[in-house]
């Protein structure tokens, strides 16, 4: 956790989102979960909306940028961040999305091969 600077002069202090004369020497923290639900900056931040992202303007996608802790920041920041990027992009590249009937159902297609076939054939 983070602590909120001293000031050499008494009457100095510290603002944090709206909150006044935070005085030195107090621990502050975030985390993502609470990071990623803010609706000012996350529409409808509770629902999966995966679009969000495609369909906002430069401006909200930056804002949404700056507020997203995914791997975290700092000393502290995800050992396996870079890796989980990378593996995740080799993976959908390769695999595409194909709707069923079933809107509760979404089977993958790996090279052509339906994803429940696949796995059928794997020992």
């Amino acid at each position: 956790p983070r602590v909120t600077p001293y000031y050499s002069s008494t009457a100095a202090s510290l603002s944090i989102d709206g909150y006044d004369k935070i005085q030195g020497g107090v621990t502050v923290s975030s985390n993502a979960y609470t990071l990623h639900r803010n609706p000012d900056v996350f529409l409808n931040p509770e629902a999966w909306m995966p679009e969000r992202w495609l369909e906002a303007d430069k401006e909200r996608r930056q804002e949404m940028k700056r507020w997203l802790w995914t791997f975290s920041s700092g000393g502290r920041m995800c050992l396996g961040s870079n890796f989980a990027i990378q593996s995740t992009s080799a993976i959908f590249a390769r695999w595409q999305p194909i709707l069923v009937a079933s809107s509760t159902i979404l089977s993958m297609a790996w090279h052509g091969r339906l994803l429940t076939e696949y796995l059928m054939t794997v020992d």
